[in-house]
């Protein structure tokens, strides 16, 4: 099954992205309404311009579930909830990030103003 995004309608502080879909050439368009809160996505660090492709990943997954699945997203409202897999992935990278060893700042040479000489000794006058 196909999804082609058709844009979204804007109404207070909910966005609502609708997608419609044909199973097959001469079967009926479906549509697909997903509202979401601006709030929420705020609350989670979300960004309103990948909100199409989040969308579009859900609908995906439900084809794949079956048309039970499916049929929810007609008219369907974003909650937390939906993002879990992304925040839990989000936390997951960060803690990666925190273990790894800090860069190591490159080794420079002094300059040849510099008083002090790497392994040399003292410098004869």
């Amino acid at each position: 099954m196909t999804f082609m995004y058709e844009g979204f309608t804007h109404t207070g502080n909910r966005r609502c992205f609708t997608f419609r879909s044909t199973r097959v050439p001469n079967e009926p368009v479906n549509i697909f309404s997903i509202e979401v809160d601006l709030p929420l996505l705020s609350r989670i660090r979300f960004p309103v311009q990948d909100g199409p492709r989040f969308c579009l990943q859900l609908l995906n997954t439900a084809s794949l579930a079956g048309t039970d699945a499916l049929d929810r997203f007609h008219t369907y409202r974003l909650v937390e909830e939906d993002f879990r897999q992304l925040l839990v992935e989000r936390e997951k990278e960060a803690a990666e990030r925190a273990l790894r060893k800090p860069p190591r700042r490159p080794f420079r040479s002094p300059s040849g103003n510099s008083s002090f000489a790497l392994g040399l000794g003292p410098r004869e006058g």
